[in-house]
């Protein structure tokens, strides 16, 4: 009986302590902006055409629409002009040599045919890429819009006690892993995500409080088991059903602050130990007791035996 498991170690793990409670949803609203890359600025103004036909492929080849496309845009407002300078050149030299407008004709240089082609293909898989972007910002919307409304039926539930913190690290780890959504429902998402959780952690933070009020008040009535147990012990006369009752009632008062824990315990256990003790003595005093009221009346027993077979017809003699 003494060897019983602590009781504060069998409410252990169901008395999770909340001011442990990580509070990592305090990040900032740009953190919630979809990051943008970016590449070392550059002068483009004094590239010629091949030079910007080079630097058009080596950005290509990046293969990261986001990185370049600034770049990229720079490159073919610079590119279109030569371009058009050339052939207006090119133009006049036809007319100044008797040529008619009307049948002009210009081909540029081969620089010029790669760029465009190259431009073209860009562009192309640009479009597609930013078109995929959008939907999966429209989907990532849908879904962070589910985890704001799963997260404001936990926060507006009263019964806030019985919602693991977990529940809501997973929801925080799942809004994490959710890519960014269109910038207009950006900013209201997030403000309400952020107020949501402001929320819970706030009523978290209450019940703590209230928690460790119920642990000083516990605390006390322990206290108090541990007094009576030591005065049982030192009037002696404690009965079974009342040192399992002292057991009992401690067991159900429930959880106490965890650095007075060990103490309380060992004290409680040291007189309950001591009860047990005084209890066993008792035992075998009565024990003893029984065994020479026992031999008593086996000694009157025979004693009266030699009687069995006394016969007389004489009420005194029956008296005697």
């Amino acid at each position: 009986m003494t060897d019983e498991l602590n009781p504060e170690e069998q409410n252990r793990h169901d008395d999770v302590d909340e001011a442990n409670v990580e509070l990592d949803h305090e990040h900032s609203e740009q953190e919630e902006e979809e990051a943008q890359p970016a590449l070392e600025e550059v002068d483009y103004t004094s590239y010629s055409k091949d030079d910007l036909c080079e630097r058009l492929k080596y950005l290509v080849k990046l293969n990261d629409y986001r990185l370049v496309d600034d770049h990229v845009k720079q490159i073919h407002d610079l590119f279109i002009p030569k371009v058009a300078a050339e052939e207006n050149e090119a133009l006049q030299k036809y007319i100044a040599e008797g040529g008619e407008k009307e049948s002009f004709s210009y081909k540029g240089e081969e620089v010029d045919s790669q760029f465009f082609e190259l431009y073209d293909i860009y562009d192309k898989e640009r479009k597609n890429y930013f078109k995929n972007l959008e939907a999966q910002k429209q989907d990532n919307l849908k879904k962070k819009e589910s985890l704001l409304e799963e997260l404001r039926e936990i926060v507006d539930d009263e019964n806030t006690t019985n919602v693991s913190v977990k529940n809501v690290k997973g929801i925080q780890e799942e809004w994490k892993k959710t890519g960014p959504v269109p910038p207009l429902q950006n900013k209201e998402l997030w403000s309400n995500y952020k107020a949501l959780l402001d929320r819970f952690y706030d009523k978290r933070r209450i019940l703590f409080e209230l928690k460790a009020l119920d642990r000083k008040k516990n605390l006390e009535k322990k206290i108090a088991l541990c007094e009576k147990a030591e005065n049982m012990v030192e009037e002696g006369n404690a009965t079974m059903p009342q040192i399992n009752k002292l057991h009992e009632e401690f067991k159900a008062i429930g959880g106490i602050p965890e650095e007075e824990q060990e103490n309380v315990w060992n004290r409680f256990k040291a007189a309950s130990d001591k009860l047990y003790e005084v209890k066993k003595q008792h035992s075998e005093a009565f024990k003893e007791q029984l065994d020479k009221n026992y031999d008593i009346k086996v000694g009157l027993i025979d004693k009266i035996k030699p009687y069995s077979s006394y016969e007389s017809d004489r009420i005194d003699d029956w008296k005697k």
